[in-house]
C-alpha cells in the first residue's frame, strides 16, 4: 500500500494491476517475478484492520528516514507536468461542432429559396477619375 502512496495510486484494484507489471512495486513489496500477488481484497482487509492513521504514521516515518538518509531534502516539491499529446482528430471535432451549431440554429434561418421580405439594394458603382484634364 505504501507503494501505492508513492506512485499516486489510491485504489487497491489499480495498485494490484500495476504491481502485475511494475517490477519496482513487486520488489518494494518483497515479491519475486514468478510469485503470485494477493488479491486486491487482501489490501482492503488489511487497511480496515489496521486503520488509516497507522498508514499515515508509517508513511511519515518512511519520509523521515528518506530525509535522514539524504535521499530527499524535504525542501523542494517537484511536480511532473509532462505534456502528453492526445490522439485527437481536431478536424472531426470542429466538423461535429459546426454540424451541431447548424442543427441548433436551423429554425432561426429562413431557407435560401424563401423571400425574407427585404429587397436587395443595388449599389451604384462609382467611377474614380484619377487623371483630371487640365486646360
Amino acid at each position: 500500500m505504501l507503494a501505492g502512496f508513492f506512485q499516486g495510486i489510491v485504489h487497491d484494484k489499480k495498485l494490484m494491476r500495476e504491481a502485475q507489471v511494475n517490477i519496482a512495486i513487486r520488489w518494494f513489496a518483497g515479491y519475486r517475478l514468478h510469485e503470485k500477488l494477493p488479491d486486491h481484497s487482501s489490501l482492503t482487509k488489511i487497511r480496515n484492520r489496521w486503520g488509516e492513521e497507522r498508514f499515515k504514521k508509517i508513511f511519515q516515518h518512511t519520509v523521515r528516514q528518506c530525509i535522514q538518509a539524504d535521499l530527499v531534502s524535504g525542501d523542494t516539491v517537484h511536480f511532473d507536468a509532462t505534456l502528453i499529446r492526445a490522439d485527437v482528430s481536431w478536424g472531426s471535432i470542429v466538423e461535429k461542432y459546426a454540424d451541431k451549431i447548424i442543427e441548433e440554429n436551423k429554425e432561426e434561418e429562413p431557407p435560401d429559396d424563401e423571400p425574407t421580405g427585404e429587397k436587395k439594394k443595388k449599389r451604384k458603382k462609382k467611377r474614380l477619375n484619377h487623371h483630371k484634364r487640365r486646360k
